[in-house]
């Protein structure tokens, strides 16, 4: 069965019992001797019901990486009535070029990144040795602390070679490769640390954010598992987005 704009709106005139009694019957003989048609109005009716409860926000965020214009994500949002069209259809479109997988990927992506949103908080600095002597590790510190996470990388790392036991200073450097999309680079980092070292609970706490972002689930479910195991401060955290992260998808188990 080909994917086209008539089918698409044969199935969205079904859906939303737009038929006559007689296009409707038959349209269900259709699907009775056609499974794959059948298939295809169960994905777009499953579409449908996750549109309702997706933000419009959220909804442009994703249409925005397929490319689509602001002039046609306007057409779907924030049209006159008259002329408006359904998110959903909008979506559905998109799956008559992608097809369904990529639009539920694009949709397990952004709850991930949703869930990192809520449970990461840049790592604070007020533990760090301070001082006059230290007045260029200062500069760094005051860069991350301001955000600018970039020129702190470039700062950070000479110190994180000469004052080997201030493992915090990894900690900080890891955070700015997550704040700057370096996330490979912050893992790289954060799995160094070993169980008898100090900010350990710490590294796999932000080891198991870093995976998130990246939707690496077992990386994910194993550095969670290891923050529970430690028992530690950040315990309770580490069960709560586990938990969030096996209600949205099983496999994390």
């Amino acid at each position: 069965m080909e994917r086209n704009q008539l089918l698409f709106e044969q199935i969205e005139a079904y859906l939303n019992k737009e038929l006559t009694e007689e296009q409707h019957l038959a349209f269900q003989k259709r699907m009775e001797v056609d499974p794959i048609l059948k298939e295809e109005v169960q994905n777009h009716k499953a579409l449908k019901e996750a549109m309702v409860d997706m933000d419009a926000v959220d909804l442009r965020k994703k249409l925005q990486k397929i490319a689509f214009s602001d002039q046609e994500i306007d057409a779907a949002i924030v049209a006159p009535k008259k002329k408006r069209f359904p998110i959903w259809q909008i979506a559905a479109s998109i799956l008559l070029l992608l097809g369904i997988t990529a639009f539920f990927w694009l949709n397990n992506t952004g709850s991930n990144n949703d869930l990192f949103e809520t449970y990461y908080t840049v790592y604070p600095t007020e533990d760090t040795m301070r001082g006059e002597q230290l007045l260029d590790l200062n500069i760094a510190l005051k860069s991350y602390e301001n955000g600018n996470y970039s020129i702190a990388i470039s700062q950070l790392k000479p110190f994180i070679e000469k004052y080997k036991e201030k493992t915090e200073l990894k900690i900080f450097l890891g955070n700015c490769y997550l704040n700057t999309g370096n996330e490979k680079e912050a893992i790289g980092v954060f799995k160094k640390f070993k169980w008898e070292e100090k900010y350990y609970e710490d590294a796999q706490w932000y080891l198991a954010l870093s995976h998130l972002k990246l939707n690496n689930k077992n990386s994910t479910y194993n550095a969670l598992k290891k923050v529970i195991e430690y028992n530690g401060i950040r315990k309770k955290n580490a069960e709560a987005l586990l938990n969030e992260l096996k209600v949205k998808d099983p496999d994390y188990n």
